[in-house]
């Protein structure tokens, strides 16, 4: 499996954004950014990239993610919400707007029956729906990830950096939980665990049930081509399960590498939604 020639005439997130557009039967207004590697970034292109185009943005989180003092968003507006009713924010035209519970340096989900409405109002919405403390890889916990039902598209997103690296807490949240649940047995960081990702209950796919899902495969710069392939291959071979999309790329190099449809089966309703 080759790669086509790269993407260059576009930003990665214009790409991104077309494979979203044909993944569904609509183009989706709510989507839902999981995993590690590059979720926040994930969040911030795409909202950057919609409102540079005039649309009125909504981005907050179902669980937690870092304060706008902490953490410096491309974003116009930070609209805190307060359990007293106050703090709705107003959808404008080509600006985003954050919203969130300040809670320390954090900012924590305000309430679902809350995100709901106010979503109602803005063109797009985009919602970070769980955490792995900065780490590249990581495996879900029982709480996590936490998809609204307004979701119409996730995006489960992955890091390629640590491949050919040793597997430990420095590069996967919850390593140890991974090697119990998949009981892989290597030390190292290989196609094979990529796919364990995408097959276990609590891996990549978690929480997506029949939704359109895009496993964006982040950090291809740091690795040769003949490795994302394998990553490529290896995801995409004989998978029975439901039909997702696969695009690699790079936020660092602003490019898209390789986008692949896997048809799979469809899986009936509440497929990857267990939790162990």
């Amino acid at each position: 499996m080759a790669f086509p020639t790269p993407i260059s005439a576009k930003r990665l997130a214009a790409a991104l954004d077309t494979v979203i557009s044909k993944s569904g039967g609509s183009i989706p207004r709510c989507l839902t950014v999981t995993g590690s590697g590059g979720k926040t970034t994930t969040v911030e292109q795409l909202a950057r990239l919609w409102a540079d185009r005039g649309q009125s943005v909504l981005v907050t989180t179902s669980t937690r993610m870092a304060h706008p003092e902490v953490h410096a968003y491309p974003f116009e507006q930070f609209v805190p919400y307060t359990f007293d009713g106050c703090g709705f924010p107003e959808p404008t035209s080509g600006q985003v707007v954050l919203f969130g519970v300040e809670s320390g340096d954090k900012l924590a989900a305000p309430p679902m029956e809350t995100i709901a409405t106010v979503a109602g109002t803005f063109d797009r919405i985009l919602i970070e729906g769980d955490g792995a403390r900065g780490l590249p890889l990581k495996i879900h916990t029982q709480r996590d990830p936490v998809i609204p039902d307004i979701t119409e598209l996730v995006i489960a997103v992955v890091g390629l950096s640590p491949f050919g690296h040793f597997l430990d807490e420095q590069v996967m949240y919850l390593a140890n939980r991974f090697r119990l649940l998949t009981r892989y047995e290597g030390t190292m960081v290989k196609a094979h665990m990529y796919r364990l990702l995408l097959e276990h209950p609590e891996g990549l796919l978690k929480g997506s049930a029949t939704l359109p899902t895009i496993v964006f495969c982040n950090q291809s710069d740091t690795i040769s081509s003949e490795e994302a392939e394998l990553v490529m291959a290896t995801l995409a071979e004989r998978w029975q399960g439901k039909p997702f999309d696969i695009v690699c790329g790079s936020w660092h190099l602003d490019r898209m590498e390789h986008h692949r449809r896997v048809a799979g089966n469809p899986y009936p309703e509440g497929a990857y939604r267990e939790s162990v």
